[in-house]
């Protein structure tokens, strides 16, 4: 009996090893497939903020001293708002992906201001131009990265920006650690890192184009063969180049298609009116965050007591952990609930910094910290999606989000530095800058989009399906019998002329007719018009601003309703 008690007992823990190796092969697949490290050159940037004016890595003399307390700090900063909102105007409407060599002049004027910054003790006019020098450079590297990952799929990018935060994470093992030229090299090697990133970041968004291609001329011939080479054709060919000259490919189609076909649902001034409200959020949020660095050191009493800047680590691990949510729970991205969620932290941060001790100073640190990396993480999520909706130039959106960002941090420093320079013995100076950041931050969260609002980050053309009338009034006639759901379907596709497209006429007729043998549904049908076309899952998933389970769950139906096993064989029912 005991001999039986202990078999078994081996068994059940056998069984569970078993289950644990599974579990953590799964987990491990799961992220292997959802980050890839040269989408997280982003997080090299915003180390190289952490490890410059948080650190003593550049700069010996720094521990303990606030951020601005070198005047190549100022230099830099002014730089880099000057950078954003000047070539917000200079490139509202440049296609970015031509002038790539640009972002190497970048990564090389941050690398070598830095470098000689920390490495060499300069005259105060030389250190202002290495301040503007770096500056200019992560100005322009941040640009680029926005106009990267407006480029890649939706999926990919919301789970590469909130990762790039452990890129700070190990930094912050790391670089509070060390000084003088080690320091220096080791600090200017980042934008050079996050440059190497980019490039390689850029061969996917290359690849990714011409798989993209090859899948159209794929479809195009098979529509050949068929015989259903028509103005259609002709009109999707037409439609490839965005008014701005973006390529098509690069954005969802609802950012494409022919404004002749159809009504913007999202208007540019909606798109506008968003950028305005998330920008106003981030200017209060980043002056407030400003202000917190200002007043206090760049070390607070629980690093310099225990060693280790658990502040930043803990921000850092906030922006991981939303990845792995990406990444195992796939929800689209938030923004008025993250911001709900940001907004208590940073009052509470403010709150806490006339006090002294160890305690307070802790929690204005690790809340501050929290705070921004979560805002960064919004920030740039939002600005892209904005970006990839075709309504304003990657240039344009992260530019103003990201100028203001940095107008926030110059204000709130210089506001903290004149605060803590004014306060009094009893501290009156602090509460009093307190109460008026708190105030301001209050006021500009009233403007914060809503989800009503975010209707100006993925546009909506008035022939998509969910704006179809349900009860099927006014639909597009159907040749040969076909459905309510199929004529939904065509008018969503981009019909011509008096609003009819028949089957023998193009591609989208074939996927009239299949959808109505099949009998699939209105939205299954929509989601079959873009299987046939080649696009990917997460493009669907993008372009119609549905879920990634949504999506999958369409594309499983379609499939047992069409008695297919692949898409292979999917798009054999078009070359029939």
């Amino acid at each position: 009996m005991r001999f039986g008690n202990v078999k078994g007992l081996a068994s059940f823990s056998l069984f569970a090893m078993e289950g644990c190796v599974l579990a953590i092969s799964d987990f491990v697949s799961k992220v292997e497939g959802s980050v890839r490290p040269r989408h997280l050159g982003l997080g090299f940037v915003w180390a190289w903020i952490y490890c410059s004016f948080s650190t003593s890595a550049l700069f010996a003399g720094r521990a303990g001293s606030s951020i601005n307390a070198d005047s190549s700090w100022f230099a830099s900063a002014v730089a880099v708002v000057g950078c954003f909102f000047v070539f917000v105007l200079a490139w509202r409407s440049v296609d970015m992906s031509r002038i790539r060599p640009v972002a190497f002049v970048g990564a090389v004027l941050m690398a070598a201001g830095t470098f000689f910054l920390g490495a060499f003790d300069l005259p105060a006019w030389a250190g202002t131009l290495c301040g503007v020098s770096s500056g200019i450079g992560g100005g322009l590297l941040v640009l680029f990265w926005g106009d990267a990952y407006s480029r890649l799929e939706t999926e990919r990018v919301e789970i590469a920006v909130p990762a790039a935060s452990g890129v700070m994470l190990a930094c912050a093992f790391v670089f509070p650690y060390i000084q003088g030229l080690p320091g220096a090299c080791g600090v200017s090697s980042l934008p050079i890192l996050s440059m190497v990133c980019l490039y390689l970041t850029w061969n996917d968004i290359d690849a990714g184009r011409f798989v993209e291609r090859l899948a159209e001329g794929e479809m195009w011939r098979a529509g050949e063969r068929a015989g259903l080479r028509t103005s259609a054709a002709h009109t999707l060919d037409a439609s490839r180049k965005d008014t701005r000259g973006m390529r098509s490919l690069d954005m969802p189609p609802s950012a494409m298609r022919d404004r002749s076909n159809g009504s913007l649902q999202a208007p540019q001034g909606k798109a506008l009116a968003f950028l305005v409200r998330i920008s106003v959020v981030l200017f209060a949020a980043y002056m407030a965050i400003g202000v917190a660095s200002a007043t206090g050191g760049a070390t607070d009493a629980f690093q310099a007591a225990y060693g280790f800047d658990a502040a930043t680590m803990l921000g850092s691990v906030c922006g991981v952990c939303l990845a792995f949510w990406f990444i195992f729970f796939s929800p689209r991205v938030n923004v008025p609930a993250l911001l709900r969620w940001v907004a208590p932290l940073i009052i509470i941060g403010l709150a806490a910094i006339p006090f002294s001790g160890m305690a307070p100073e802790f929690v204005a640190s690790a809340t501050m910290s929290v705070a921004d990396t979560v805002l960064q993480i919004i920030a740039f999520l939002s600005l892209v999606n904005l970006a990839r909706a075709g309504v304003f130039s990657p240039a344009f959106a992260i530019g103003v989000g990201q100028g203001m960002i940095q107008l926030g941090v110059l204000v709130g420093n210089l506001a903290g530095k004149w605060s803590a320079l004014s306060t009094t013995s009893s501290g009156y100076g602090l509460w009093e800058t307190s109460l008026v950041v708190i105030c301001v931050f209050s006021i500009a969260m009233a403007l914060a989009p809503s989800d009503r609002n975010m209707g100006g980050i993925g546009l909506r053309y008035a022939g998509d399906l969910d704006n179809a009338d349900p009860m099927g009034a006014g639909e597009l006639p159907v040749s040969q019998g076909g459905s309510a759901a199929s004529g939904r379907a065509l008018r969503a596709f981009g019909a011509e002329g008096n609003g009819l497209l028949t089957q023998e006429e193009s591609l989208d007729g074939m996927v009239a007719r299949i959808a109505v043998e099949g009998g699939l549904s209105a939205r299954e049908t929509e989601v079959l018009g873009y299987l046939a076309r080649g696009r990917s899952q997460p493009y669907i998933r993008d372009a119609l601003v549905l879920s990634k389970n949504t999506v999958a769950s369409h594309v499983k139906h379609i499939y047992q309703k069409l008695n297919v096993h692949s898409r292979q064989e999917l798009l054999d029912l078009f070359a029939d």
